[in-house]
């Protein structure tokens, strides 16, 4: 068993997407990251607890096939937990951007004797999105 004991304090998310090196990323984020995760991980690699929060302060996400357009976060809260009995992670979210907002649960699955691959997907929650006053052209 080896515990993981994850703790971060505005940490800036462009500097994090330097560090992973991530080939063919089409964004970039500039946002600060604040939260701490704790968990354990068994001998297959698989946590048997993790738990955490992560809370996302103001700033962007730019597309860089777009970069005229960046979105604006104002703030975001991921809360990350790991179902050991269904051996998932399930992770509640809430993103606020001006009058917008979305809720949803994320769920990440590991590979398994069926899948060989990570799997993702999201359900339940809502999404709020404000109607825009300004006219088009």
């Amino acid at each position: 068993m080896r515990s993981v004991d994850i703790r971060a304090k505005d940490v800036s998310t462009s500097n994090i997407l330097l560090a992973l090196r991530l080939k063919d990323v089409t964004y970039s984020a500039d946002l600060p990251l604040t939260g701490e995760l704790k968990g354990e991980l068994g001998r297959d690699g698989l946590p048997t607890y993790f738990r955490g929060k992560v809370l996302v302060g103001a700033g962007t996400i730019i597309d860089t096939d777009t970069p005229d357009y960046p979105m604006a976060v104002d703030s975001a809260e991921f809360s990350i937990e790991w179902d050991s009995g269904r051996r998932v992670l399930v992770a509640p979210f809430k993103i606020i951007s001006g009058p917008n907002r979305i809720t949803l649960l994320a769920h990440l699955e590991p590979p398994n004797d069926r899948v060989n691959d990570w799997q993702l997907g999201l359900s339940g929650g809502t999404i709020v999105l404000a109607v825009s006053t300004r006219a088009c052209p």
